[in-house]
């Protein structure tokens, strides 16, 4: 009997063992963004397809920017004129897809998210629209722009002070999701021009043509290698440039997913929702709703979504994160409805 009774008992024992363990481990608070930005292994950034969302994401930047001390933006010393070094940085690399891509290269050449909004404010629809075209004065006024703005320049520029800068000589590795209209498939730019491959990422079908992209040393000058539009059609969430990076065994990523407007239906995707080469160890689903409707029609809110952002950005530093759809699965939402007057 004695033989049966113990076996049994310990069983019970562990089994009630484990369940008080799990109501504590439902007691215990969870992490703040704040902390989770401040974790030693640092995180990797991807900004998801958002109509006209760069507002909104420059916004939300400014936010964590300014209210972690600069813990978000890469920043670099230079101790010659031919030695440029990363210095502070809790980013370690970045991807995005369609509008979040704007976000995606400003922020991987460290142009600061505040001159980036203020780069962005000054569009005006008749800058831009050209359908189903791309009017070549945008093409320029970007590509100046982030000559201008970044911290780094390009490898060339020692010959060329105008050579434009390229995604490798991105602060951190960077990667811009797109479409390939002649092979019918999604691909990543990993190199290239860094304002073009924004472009290309965001040119949403009809108000945008395709980009013609050839790969450096092509020689088929009578042929584009791609021919590229909007990188949301296979990159919904803007994470597929994350899985080409690879934390440092034994380290996992730890992943902060940007999302302008809600999510779908079935709500936010946990960790079994990235895609298969994301070997992570977290996930922050980070929503930005409820900020003023920007378009082709409504470039005028512009600013104000900007501001929106950043004052809602701030708000939630501090707050708890909620649980999200599986273990270290987290959701932060970022509600711009307290100030939308």
């Amino acid at each position: 009997m004695s033989n049966v009774f113990y076996p049994l008992a310990l069983l019970v024992i562990v089994a009630y063992a484990s369940f008080v363990l799990l109501l504590a481990g439902e007691d215990l608070p969870l992490p703040t963004l704040r902390e989770y930005l401040n974790h030693p292994n640092g995180f990797h950034m991807a900004f998801a397809p958002a109509f006209f969302g760069f507002f909104a994401f420059f916004g939300a930047l400014i936010g964590l920017e300014e209210e972690t001390n600069g813990r978000i933006v890469p920043s670099i010393s230079t101790k010659n004129s031919c030695d440029v070094k990363l210095t502070t940085c809790k980013l370690k690399s970045v991807a995005g897809a369609s509008a979040g891509t704007m976000a995606t290269v400003m922020l991987a050449c460290g142009i600061q998210p505040r001159q980036a909004a203020e780069f962005a404010c000054t569009f005006t629809w008749r800058m831009v629209a050209d359908p189903p075209g791309l009017g070549g004065c945008v093409k320029a006024f970007m590509r100046n722009f982030i000559n201008y703005a970044a911290k780094v320049k390009s490898e060339s520029s020692t010959s060329n002070s105008s050579a434009p800068l390229q995604l490798e000589d991105a602060l951190v590795p960077v990667a811009v999701s797109a479409f390939d209209l002649l092979r019918m498939k999604g691909i990543l730019l990993l190199r290239g021009c860094m304002a073009k491959a924004a472009r290309s990422s965001a040119g949403f079908p009809g108000l945008f043509q395709p980009n013609l992209w050839r790969h450096q040393h092509s020689e088929r000058n009578w042929l584009p290698d791609m021919l590229l539009i909007d990188g949301g059609i296979k990159d919904c969430l803007g994470l597929n440039g994350l899985s080409i990076f690879s934390s440092p065994a034994p380290q996992k990523m730890r992943v902060i997913n940007l999302i302008v407007g809600d999510f779908s239906f079935i709500g936010p995707n946990g960790m079994d929702g990235l895609p298969k080469d994301i070997n992570a160890d977290s996930l922050v689903s980070m929503t930005i709703v409820n900020t003023p409707m920007c378009g082709p029609w409504a470039m005028k809110n512009g600013p104000r979504a900007v501001e929106l952002a950043r004052k809602a950005m701030a708000a939630v530093l501090d707050c708890c994160m909620e649980r999200g759809a599986s273990d270290n699965h987290f959701i932060v939402r970022v509600d711009t409805s307290k100030w939308n007057d």
